[in-house]
């Protein structure tokens, strides 16, 4: 689930995004225990909540439209 806008910088500080991980914005989960984001350089990843860490970043796409075929795949 992807979360509104309105929401993002609020939940990001929640999750103290900028203190584990840099240069990535989260922007949904998987309802679970796995947060999708963005980095800088426009690259969608995943990352586990739990033990949220720069080393366990996964890039899953590269566009948004092959961030959207991983999430429905899933």
């Amino acid at each position: 689930m992807l979360w509104d806008k309105s929401e993002i910088e609020e939940l990001n500080d929640d999750y103290e995004t900028r203190e584990f991980l840099s240069n990535i914005m989260l922007i949904g989960s998987d309802g679970g225990d796995m947060a999708y984001g963005i980095d800088i350089s426009g690259k969608y990843i995943e990352v586990p909540f739990i033990g949220m860490d720069d080393e366990e970043v996964k890039c899953i796409a590269e566009d948004f439209d092959d961030f959207i075929d991983y999430v429905w795949s899933r």
